[in-house]
């Protein structure tokens, strides 16, 4: 009998060391779950954190570049009405004796784009001679203007004499 109590208690402290082994292994699995599971989130802490630095910098150097609104509203007034009186100084320039009940388009469009069809009269390898020949009627148009102004102030009398 007491080699069966003697068989049975090495096997009950087996069965107990093999427990404790197991247990230990599983503990040393969750330990290195847990472990890798905190690496992951300290990196993520820290790619947010470098994110979240350089926005707030960005954010500063934006802060820096803009303009207050008032300021931007008046220039956008100013801007609006500088281009309101060049597009009647290019009338009067380009068509003298045309009213200007329409705007014309913006400084910087070509005079065909302000005569529909006008493109297609003139192919891409004429455009240059179309340049030319709206350069021409300016400097024609400025030399009428100069002479004009000439002539009104010889009529009002010029301050030299």
């Amino acid at each position: 009998m007491e080699s069966s109590k003697w068989k049975a208690s090495v096997m009950a402290h087996v069965i107990i060391q093999w427990r404790k082994s197991m247990m230990t292994h599983v503990v040393i699995q969750r330990k290195s779950l847990h472990e890798n599971k905190l690496k992951r989130l300290q990196d993520k802490v820290e790619i947010l954190e470098a994110k979240k630095e350089e926005l707030e910098t960005e954010n500063q150097v934006l802060n820096r570049q803009n303009v207050p609104f008032e300021e931007y509203t008046r220039l956008q007034k100013r801007l609006k009405d500088i281009q309101r009186r060049h597009n009647e100084f290019r009338s009067l320039i380009l068509a003298p004796n045309i009213p200007t009940a329409a705007p014309l388009p913006p400084s910087g469009f070509p005079l065909s784009a302000m005569l529909p069809g006008l493109e297609l009269a003139f192919p891409p390898h004429m455009q240059e001679e179309q340049h030319q020949r709206e350069l021409s009627l300016l400097r024609k148009r400025l030399e009428e203007l100069e002479t004009t102004q000439r002539k009104q102030l010889e009529e009002l009398g010029s301050p030299g004499e």
